[in-house]
């Protein structure tokens, strides 16, 4: 591992706190581990939630330690207004100082009690020393070759050891041991704490900056310290700690090296490497970042596209555009593979480096100590070999992940002192003592002159506002764009900066922002918003808003989850919405920036009706509009220009002062209303919860109901949902789905393995961890062996050299095979390192691709029942665990091939040992399992804690100048409280039961060290036999390892082990049924040039609600009969979405159905899905599926050249805005974005059915207002550019679809009526005539008289149809059924289903001409 990515998995983890109880569980050391053992007993029998998790202590609370932050910064606040700087880092030492230096005392402590702990093993192999002097060999005096406490007997070989000096090593290494294991599992949690006040901090600063300062760029960069840079606090504790121990710890050990040890100059050489890799670790560390920021920024295009894809998922499907967004997304993934790539040679370069120096340490230091002529023995091989690795550690690894760590955390500082330094909004508006104004005056400007930011060189926004808004009148404002009119009423808000003047409000305030927002929550959630709910209220508010229909058409009604991760609602739904919640809270004072210009003109008309004029009428409201029917109803109109008021008054009254409204106004107005028809004094006035008798719901609300301590909207819950197991609600399969396939009988892992390799590289690579494991233990082995047999002293000549004094001129030949060992082994580790990253890298691309391919191709009840947020969520988290899941799983298995080689080699060097590694084991692994088993919870619910602290903050900044309108910053800032406070318990809570554990699994190596150093001495002292002090050595050596490795190995195993869910998770999405198999059953052949005509029969169709959800009234379509002709086209009003919802899904085949669809003769469900939705064409009331090029989005296929592609482009009036573009059709079209407007965005989809020519055209009305250009270019090019196609208009009003040839009306699942618009508005009661007569009189007799001429001079006419075309498909009936006279729509083939379709029609007139 690098240097910048020292994790908890490594020896030396960060700091890791011991949590305790709130109460009554004893202290905060070990002692008070008990209640820990009670969560693992739990976690292991049953599945943990939120209430196991303990409450954080008084000190760590998120109220606690921000309030002691925010008041050390407010010193330096002070220290900056009196002409000094402030420095955030100054405040936290303030506040921390203490436990930062007791923390760097105890590592200290923990370093030096490792090198005694060496200090002891190297007198303890020292016992097991045999005598053996040469003249030539020169040692110390008082070096450890001199202290020989073993007595032998050459004679006999027989090894004889001063017992009273083993008992007291013994006992003094079983005692260090232990010492250093509690020492290791400290209590101390400065960094989470620091993290957390940090965190506080920021957003108490968040909720009072003003508006300005929220700027997209600034949101970015407070969301990016939260929930990533914040970890740098937590991090950098133990890694810092060694700039201060590292050299102390390189003094001494370069002291014991020389003159303990007696390697004098040669110990430099070892040095000195270590002292070389300090730089290259930090030039790897530094190279690391910058890989991952590349790598982070191809991720966010990957996001954005998956985005676009799952907002736009019945685009998709509907344009069969599946296989064109693999593509694309694969194109993305293939450049963020290639940076990959990079990363992960530096990773595995870096990864052999860290395993295998220590190796290389070492044979340079003993080959230069051969090479001088020094003899070596196992005493000094191994004691070095601990005092070097250790050093290596520190000084390789966490000394440059220290400077690292702090540097980051030093810039991340310099990035929250910018934050906390930014501009906060000024305070609440009061009216002043010395301004007299009337009692009927709710608001007043006063030479009101203001500005967004406080700089007194900013442009002016308001300039010389002087206006008196009277109570309970309505006023509308208006005037060209940038005038300054959204400025007005952030005005009164006091979200701007006052330069000059005065400016007050009198009552309550209730904002709807022109850009919707919501929180995560239900829809009830966001509608109540913390109030008292109440029934009546509700239903009045739910009618008034035109949302009604809207909730009944989502299974859930008003309980489904809208926000990030819940159900993505169009805008239009999400304005209403937000309408909603402000008229729920029966405020005094109403500001809506112009939420109707979003809406279908139908939705529009019923909230300015039944709401701002009905529900609202005796409140104020200043309404931003751009329409002429609300200036003419409204009490008086503002108008405003360059920033300015210029005109107010009535409308009337500006029209006396020469003011043209209605030109002003003309690109926003209600077609062929009358105005009359707008006001609505007959609905009941909204209800005070103070004054009226209300009965409450049975349902609680969320956002109020609970303990103190539990947050609104329980966006927590939602959040858990997200990291649900596979069994779990949010990747449930619906009735089509089964997660049943080729790899649910193998181990995940296997499967892994098999992706990235198959089975020769499963093979090849085992085989490679094998030998590098091997190379690894041989080294030490080698060295060692050689040292005790091999090495002749006699048979070597020395010289006299004046640089490195006496030297050898002859070498024993087996150093050499030492340097070839040492030398393999560095190859190996590199090899294995770059084979693992190759198979990893693999896997993890398949797995992505197979997930994406079969996400996209499931069906659309599956994201009925999850919604798409938490499934892209949950995909996207999944895809990034799995990408980084190499370096922690290599470092897990090379951590198990050295914990492997710690019991071989403790068991061959002593094997009655094995008597106690055997049961050590199999204890080891029983408790691992149930490790596993008892943390998956804890780890589940700290992940989706930490998240829900991320969502609240995004959700507060976009939605903060709502939240101060309505006085609810305490509310949230104690939401914030709670989920913050719920993070660190489950942090903590996780942290201690690793330290938990860790303790009793290092419990479990004292337990092989006590049985290393008795066995060692039993051995030779009871049964005689000589036991080599170099095999003592390397046996005690591995075992007082374990410290280091039985952690990692825990740690990292239970890391991957949650890892490897992720993989699961990918696999079974891959494992998906798509909506409709790719290959029918019977797979239909289809004539040439099908369809021809466009016939569309639907014979009995039902649909049932998807899902399987409850639906009002049974099926959402229930027995349709229809026939709608060739080159037809037809005008059609739905009453309610799902109906239209559930006619598309029919239609296009993304949902079961009953009954039979056909077009030209060929029934639906025989055709290969393909096929179908190839030949028609749908453009949705709101295309939001953009990705690739402009001239991919038009021609996915590839089909058309350029020169057709323009001249579509030419005819939708497009060709200009692609022109100016550097790249043309080439380019991105994510560049444009959202400047396009929803008629620009449909016309680029009708480009693409002129140049598909398409035989089917289903065009759906946008849901917000078209500009009037856009609007008569889209009517003209559907009449004009498909004459010979079949187009149904779906409409929300009547005077768009008025020209069709006719007009079909579904209400409650059925076909209400159908027919040509005159013959329907011959009939008073039809419900065409209905919809007519709302527009008022004057225009309902405008359309009647278009539908008359439409009926005179353009009827229908039907196209000659060949027989031929359907001969093959006659209908299974005896008899042969001929057409009615003149019945020439369509083929014979359907004349006896025609008489079927006929019956089924509620009416009686039927003549052959009109059908």
């Amino acid at each position: 591992m690098s240097a910048c990515d020292v994790t908890v998995g490594s020896p030396r983890d960060r700091e890791t706190p011991i949590r305790t109880r709130k109460l009554g569980t004893g202290g905060r050391g070990i002692p008070g581990f008990w209640w820990t053992g009670r969560i693992f007993w739990k976690g292991y029998h049953h599945t943990l939630d939120e209430a196991d998790v303990y409450d954080v202590l008084p000190q760590d609370s998120t109220v606690k330690l921000s309030n002691n932050l925010a008041r050390e910064w407010e010193k330096e606040l002070y220290n900056y207004k009196t002409g000094g700087r402030p420095k955030l880092t100054r405040a936290l030492w303030r506040c921390y100082r203490t436990q930062i230096l007791a923390f760097t005392l105890l590592i200290f402590m923990e370093e030096c009690m490792r090198m005694v702990q060496t200090i002891l093993m190297g007198k303890f192999i020292a016992l097991f020393e045999v005598s053996k002097v040469h003249p030539n060999f020169l040692s110390s005096s008082g070096s450890i070759t001199d202290n020989k406490t073993a007595i032998v007997d050459n004679s006999h070989r027989h090894q004889t050891i001063a017992r009273p000096d083993v008992f007291i090593l013994i006992t003094f290494i079983i005692l260090i041991y232990l010492v250093s294991i509690f020492l290791d599992h400290n209590f101390f949690h400065h960094g989470y704490r620091m993290r957390v006040a940090t965190t506080s901090l920021i957003y108490r600063k968040v909720m009072r900056l003003c508006s300005s300062a929220l700027k997209p760029a600034m949101m970015e960069t407070i969301m990016n310290l939260i929930t990533k840079e914040m970890d740098v606090f937590p991090l950098v504790v133990l890694p810092a700690t060694y700039i201060l121990i590292g050299p102390v710890q390189l003094a001494v050990t370069c002291y014991l090296l020389w003159d303990w040890l007696n390697l004098g100059p040669a110990c430099v050489t070892s040095l000195l490497i270590l002292f070389l890799m300090f730089p290259v670790q930090v030039v790897m560390g530094r190279l690391s970042r910058i890989l991952r920021e590349k790598l982070d920024s191809l991720t966010n295009v990957r996001l954005r596209h998956l985005q676009l894809i799952m907002s736009g998922l019945e685009e998709m499907k509907t344009s069969n555009w599946a296989d064109f967004c693999v593509r694309v997304i694969g194109r993305t993934r293939k450049s963020e593979l290639s940076q990959m790539k990079k990363l992960s040679r530096l990773q595995a370069f870096n990864s052999s480096m860290t395993l295998t120096s220590g190796k290389a340490v070492l044979m340079a230091t003993f080959v230069l100590l051969v090479v001088m002529g020094h003899e070596i023995n196992g005493t000094q091989i191994f004691t070095a070999l601990a005092l070097l690795e250790s050093l290596r550690v520190s000084m390789s690894i966490l000394l440059p992940a220290g400077m690292l760590a702090l540097s980051d955390t030093l810039t991340t500082l310099n990035r929250v002192e910018k934050v906390l330094l930014l501009p906060e909004k000024t305070s609440i508006i009061s009216r002043p003592s010395t301004l007299s104004v009337s009692d009927d005056t709710v608001i007043r400007f006063k030479n009101y002159f203001a500005s967004r930011e406080k700089n007194f060189d900013a442009p002016m926004v308001l300039v010389n506002i002087d206006v008196d808004i009277e109570k309970n009148e309505l006023y509308c404002i208006i005037g060209p764009p940038d005038s300054g009119k959204s400025c007005l009423l952030l005005a009164v808000l006091g979200e701007l900066e006052r330069h000059k003047g005065q400016v007050f409000h009198d009552g309550k305030l209730g904002y709807v922002p022109a850009w919707p927002w919501l929180c995560p929550g239900t829809i009830r959630d966001n509608i109540v918003f913390g109030s008292e709910f109440s029934h009546s209220r509700y239903t009045q508010v739910l009618n008034s808003c035109a949302l009604n229909q809207v909730v009944d058409s989502f299974p859930l009604r008003d309980q489904t989850v809208v926000g990030e991760r819940g159900l993505a609602l169009d805008p239009s739904i999400q304005a209403k919405i937000t309408l909603a919640r402000a008229v729920y809270q029966n405020c005094d004072i109403y500001l809506i920036d112009d939420i109707l210009k979003g809406m279908d003109a139908k939705s529009a008309m019923h909230i300015f009706k039944k709401c701002i004029c009905g529900l609202l009428r005796s409140k104020t409201r200043l309404v931003i509009t751009d329409n002429t029917q609300h200036t003419q109803i409204a009490y008086k109109v503002i108008l405003m220009s360059q920033c300015r008021v210029h005109h107010i008054g009535s409308y009337d009254e500006l029209l006396e002062c020469g003011v043209n409204v209605n030109k002003i106004l003309t690109s926003r107005s209600y077609k062929n209303v009358e105005v009359s028809k707008l006001a609505d004094s007959t609905s009941p006035l909204i209800q005070d919860l103070a004054n009226a008798s209300m009965a409450l719901s049975l349902t609680t609300n969320p956002l109020t109901s609970g303990s103190k301590d539990s947050p609104a909207g329980s966006a927590f819950d939602i959040l858990q949902a997200d990291f649900k197991e596979s069994g779990d609600p949010l990747i449930s399969n619906d009735g089509d789905s089964n997660y049943s396939g080729p790899f649910h009988k193998r181990s995940i892992y296997t499967t892994y393995f098999l992706l990235g390799g198959g089975f020769c590289g499963i093979f090849f690579f085992i085989f490679t961890c094998l030998l590098e494991q091997g190379g690894f233990v041989l080294c030490e082995w080698w060295l060692a062996y050689w040292s005790d047999n091999y090495q002749n002293v006699s048979a070597v000549t020395f010289t006299k050299n004046s640089l490195i004094g006496q030297s050898a001129t002859v070498i024993d030949y087996h150093i050499f095979v030492y340097i070839g060992i040492v030398a393999a082994t560095v190859l190996l580790g590199l090899f294995q390192a770059i084979l693992f990253y190759a198979i990893a890298q693999k896997a993890g691309w398949l797995l992505h691709d197979l997930a994406v391919g079969s996400l996209l191709q499931a069906p659309l009840s599956f994201f009925d029942a999850n919604s798409r947020g938490g499934v892209l969520s949950h995909f996207l988290r999944d895809v990034g665990i799995v990408d980084s899941l190499p370096p922690v799983l290599l470092d897990l298995i090379e951590s198990l091939s050295v914990l492997l080689a710690t019991a071989l080699i403790v068991g061959c060097v002593n094997y009655w040992l094995f008597i106690v590694i055997v049961p050590l084991f199999f204890l080891f692994m029983w408790a691992v399992k149930r490790f596993y088993k008892a943390t998956q919870d804890v780890e589940r619910i700290e992940l989706a804690s930490k998240c829900a602290v991320g969502a609240h903050v995004v959700s507060s900044m976009e939605g903060i100048q709502t939240l101060r309108s309505l006085n609810v910053e305490q509310r949230f800032l104690h939401k914030f409280d709670v989920y913050q406070d719920r993070s660190t318990a489950a942090c903590y809570l996780h942290l201690a039961a690793n330290r938990w554990f860790g303790i009793r699994v290092d419990l479990i190596g004292l337990a092989l060290v006590i049985g290393v150093v008795l066995a060692s001495f039993l051995v030779v002292e009871f049964q005689g036999l000589q036991l080599p002090a170099s095999l003592v050595a390397l046996s005690l050596y591995y075992s007082l390892n374990l410290t280091n490795v039985n952690q990692p190995v825990l740690r990292k195993s239970a890391a991957v082990h949650f890892k490897m869910r992720s993989v699961s998770h990918l696999l079974q999405y891959y494992q998906l049924s798509p909506e409709v198999p790719l290959l029918a059953d019977v797979d239909t052949p289809t004539p040439p040039g099908w369809p021809r005509y466009g016939i569309i029969t639907c014979e009995g169709v039902s649909v049932p609600p998807g899902n399987g959800a409850p639906a009002k009234g049974g099926n959402l379509l229930r027995n349709i009969w229809c026939c709608i002709r060739a080159q037809e086209k037809m005008g059609m009003i739905f009453c309610t979405a799902s109906e239209q919802r559930a006619f598309l899904s029919m239609l296009f085949r993304l949902t079961d159905y009953v009954g039979v669809v056909r077009i030209d003769g060929l029934d639906t469900l025989t055709l290969q899905k393909n096929k179908l939705r190839d030949k028609l064409m749908y453009i949705s009331q709101n295309p939001t599926l953009f990705i690739g090029s402009i001239r991919e989005n038009l021609d996915p296929d590839q089909n058309f050249t350029d020169a057709q592609v323009w001249k579509v482009l030419e005819e939708v009036r497009l060709s200009t805005l692609v022109l100016s573009l550097d790249n043309k059709l080439a380019t991105d079209i994510s560049i444009l974005g959202d400047g396009m407007s929803v008629g620009q965005r449909q016309l680029l989809r009708l480009a693409s059915a002129m140049l598909q020519q398409s035989k089917i055209v289903i065009y759906e009305e946008p849901s917000s207002s078209l500009d009037i250009m856009c609007n008569t270019l889209i009517q003209n090019i559907l009449r004009i550019q498909f004459p010979s196609s079949t187009v149904l208009h779906i409409a929300h009003l009547p005077d768009t679809i008025i020209h069709t040839d006719r007009i079909m009306i579904f209400s409650e699942g059925k076909i209400a009526e159908v027919d040509t618009p005159y013959y329907l508005l011959q009939n008073p009661s039809s419900r065409l005539s209905c919809l007519v007569a709302e527009l008022g009189s004057a225009q309902a007799e405008n359309l009647r008289q278009l539908a008359l001429n439409k009926h005179e001079n353009r009827p229908y006419v039907a196209p000659h149809i060949d027989p031929e075309d359907f001969q093959d498909f006659a209908p299974p009936l005896g008899g042969d059924m001929k057409a009615p006279n003149n019945l020439n729509v369509l083929p014979t083939f359907h004349s006896s289903r025609l008489a079927g379709v006929l019956n089924q029609l509620p009416t009686n007139k039927f003549s052959t001409d009109r059908l």
